[in-house]
């Protein structure tokens, strides 16, 4: 008998077994997909479609058939995956983070990993795959080096509005951290940052200090032997210092950032095992203020090599619970927080494994985090979560207002409230573009209409109530917030407001920004008095009866001008 065939005698005895598993709180189900069984692997849940659900993109080793690697992304069509054939490189060993670079509404998807050739100079990869619309994926340009056994992650480091891309790993036997710049038109330029290189572990975006940029936390190889778990503080201008921090020295695991205590800042987990593959561990760390943390010896079993670890709220309840593979004092993978530093094992009918990963996400749209594993030992299983919690979404922020100062923006705004997730332990997302409804500047990665989140994150603002952009060219910009729950649902988008940059020529009366005085400004006008819509940009636009205030009466003046001949708006009637 081949050893594919026993591969699928295995997998198929296995899965009979765990579909029938108990659980201790009865909450998950395990399903059949047509996702793939894989390992050394890597998942990234995005709605690259734009059609309320969420896809998920793959890479690893086949377990059905070892010889081959998978590089796909799968549609998300109601609950059933379809491969789509996007032309992704089959790779192990790697990592894939969507992200809407070009900001043009829809998720691209960065690729990196190995793809078992012998040629060291392109077997390791560094792919850029844009989104042009419907199912299709084009590679393009892209100045990195490939690399394997790392990560990445998408991050506006610099404030300017757009996504720059950092990645991690190893490549022909020297590690690899690397920050580019994304300079618009597709171009990305490489950033000296001082952070040293490695690899395996992972790193991390979060503005941990609530200074308003982006902070990175790293963990994994530098050298051989020399293991690192830091946190690097963003000082701007492609600057970081190391803080100092109690953090063990992790080196085949992860590092996540997450407000285990809802209390406004950002927490760290950390699981894995140092060089040995001996001293096996998990520590949840407190952020104290200050750049000081605390560990605060978290009842969470330790996990090995090779484990993994994610966070999202899986029983409803507001605050962040664990999933972790890689367990070694436990047959549980799923862990409830229930306050104090305090952890419940929760799930043992999830296999538990070495060497892939495991994720949260509400694929079906119930309002509750669903499971996708993969590993070594026994392939990949998918669990519905069927609990009776089932989340609500916040409700959107309130108190919208903007300062400028020559190009930059400073956006904040009132903190919002959910059902669940306490005020505090609530992000914020943010959307800014030229054009109402607009998203060119800062894309929010999620549906304006609705709010539905596109990625299972944090939102781009992390706790702060506030949200700053630098060099905006001269013109009118239009902008609105909401808030993410820790199910990573989002709220409605608040009702818009603009705000002006430099010397801008408005036209009175051309409220839409578009050059000039038409029906669509009565319009607007009427929908932002009565319908709660976008604010005008400003009230010197707005004012066409020359009252000092926006009003009805000014939507009828643009009418009267347009329809009955009268004088034209900021004119004397």
């Amino acid at each position: 008998m081949s050893q594919a065939i026993k591969a699928a005698i295995a997998v198929v005895l296995l899965s009979a077994l765990w579909v029938t598993s108990p659980t201790h709180g009865g909450t998950f189900t395990q399903i059949n997909t047509s996702l793939p069984s894989f390992y050394y692997s890597s998942m990234a849940w995005g709605d690259y479609d734009n059609d309320g659900d969420l896809d998920i993109a793959v890479t690893g080793h086949n377990k059905i058939n070892e010889s081959e690697m998978i590089g796909e992304i799968y549609r998300n069509d109601n609950g059933s995956f379809t491969a789509i054939g996007a032309g992704i490189t089959p790779t192990s060993l790697g990592s894939l983070s969507w992200g809407d670079y070009d900001n043009d509404g829809d998720l691209d998807l960065f690729e990196t990993g190995y793809d078992g050739g012998f040629n060291t100079a392109t077997a390791y990869h560094a792919n850029l795959y844009r989104n042009d619309g419907g199912d299709t994926f084009t590679l393009v340009s892209f100045p990195g080096i490939g690399v394997n056994s790392g990560y990445s992650a998408w991050v506006d480091y610099d404030g300017d509005g757009d996504l720059d891309l950092s990645y991690s790993g190893v490549q022909t036997g020297f590690d690899e951290f690397a920050l580019y710049r994304n300079d618009g038109n597709g171009n990305f330029s490489y950033v000296s940052t001082g952070i040293p290189n490695f690899s395996g572990g992972s790193l991390e975006w979060a503005d941990y200090d609530n200074d308003g940029d982006q902070d990175i936390l790293i963990s994994g190889q530098c050298n051989v032997f020399e293991f690192h778990t830091a946190v690097y503080r963003n000082d701007g201008g492609g600057n970081f210092t190391e803080i100092s921090s109690p953090f063990f020295q992790e080196y085949d695991g992860n590092a996540v950032w997450g407000d285990y205590d809802q209390d406004g800042d950002l927490d760290i987990y950390i699981n894995g095992n140092d060089h040995s593959g001996t001293m096996f561990f998990t520590f949840v760390y407190e952020n104290v203020g200050a750049d000081n943390f605390v560990d605060l010896g978290a009842t969470l079993p330790r996990a090995g090599e090779g484990s993994t670890f994610d966070i999202g709220d899986v029983d409803g309840d507001g605050d962040f619970d664990a999933l972790m593979t890689g367990v070694v004092e436990s047959t549980a993978n799923v862990f409830t927080y229930e306050g104090d530093a305090t952890f419940a094992g929760t799930i043992d009918s999830i296999p538990n494994g070495c060497c892939g990963s495991a994720s949260f996400a509400d694929y079906d749209n119930d309002n509750d985090l669903d499971i996708y594993v993969a590993f070594i030992e026994h392939g990949s299983y998918f669990f519905r979560n069927d609990t009776n919690a089932k989340n609500t979404p916040p409700l959107p922020p309130s108190a919208l207002s903007a300062e400028v100062s020559a190009d930059t923006a400073f956006l904040s705004w009132n903190a919002a409230s959910d059902a669940e997730t306490a005020a505090a332990g609530l992000t914020y997302n943010v959307r800014l573009g030229t054009t109402p409804g607009g998203i060119d500047v800062v894309s929010p990665m999620a549906d304006i209409a609705t709010g539905y989140r596109r990625i299972v994150a944090l939102g781009n603002a992390d706790q702060r109530l506030a949200f700053n952009v630098s060099g905006l060219a001269d013109g009118v910009y239009y902008w609105s917030v909401q808030s993410i729950d820790n199910n990573f649902a989002g709220s409605p988008f608040a009702n818009e407001a603009s705000f002006v940059i430099g010397n801008t020529e408005a036209v009175c009366g051309d409220v839409t920004a578009d050059g000039n005085v038409s029906i669509a400004d009565a319009v607007f006008l009427i929908n932002y008095i009565f319908g709660g819509g976008p604010a005008p940009s400003s009230v010197a636009v707005a004012d066409a009866d020359l009252s000092g205030s926006i009003s009805i009466s000014d939507a009828v003046y643009i009418i009267a001008y347009i329809f009955g001949g009268g004088p034209a708006p900021c004119s004397p009637s």
